[in-house]
């Protein structure tokens, strides 16, 4: 899973995930990425901004953030994206970006530096640890 912000910084953020291929969790950490990502931002910058715009490859990220709608275990990212936006004051677009000019993010997610380096030279790879995500009420 991974992240990278060129607008501010030229600074990327990957972490390992669980084994695994099937479509179904491929939606879930780019979802989950795109909350790391939003996470990061409102967290790190002082003061934290009142509008946030993040790109992704994936049409269905971009769904669940607009409608905040998920599957039942997507539940949480959408849950947490939206105490955040509620806490933080700040509204969050998740746009859409041809897979072509999303290289970097892909790369950090694949743990492909040389690439991520081939597009970006200066940029700075961090590793980082997803927030935790609301589980909500428990069900009776």
């Amino acid at each position: 899973m991974g992240f990278w912000l060129p607008s501010h910084w030229d600074v990327g953020f990957q972490t390992r995930i669980a084994p695994g291929s099937s479509s179904h969790l491929i939606y879930y950490y780019e979802a989950y990425a795109v909350l790391s990502a939003f996470h990061w931002i409102l967290h790190t910058t002082a003061p934290p901004p009142k509008r946030v715009v993040i790109y992704s490859d994936s049409s269905n990220t971009c769904g669940l953030f607009r409608t905040l709608r998920a599957p039942v275990d997507e539940n949480p990212i959408a849950l947490t994206a939206a105490d955040l936006m509620l806490r933080f004051g700040c509204q969050l677009r998740v746009a859409h970006v041809a897979g072509e000019q999303n290289v970097v993010a892909d790369a950090l997610s694949r743990f492909d530096n040389n690439t991520a380096h081939m597009y970006r030279p200066y940029l700075v790879i961090n590793d980082f640890q997803p927030p935790q995500l609301l589980l909500g009420a428990a069900l009776s």
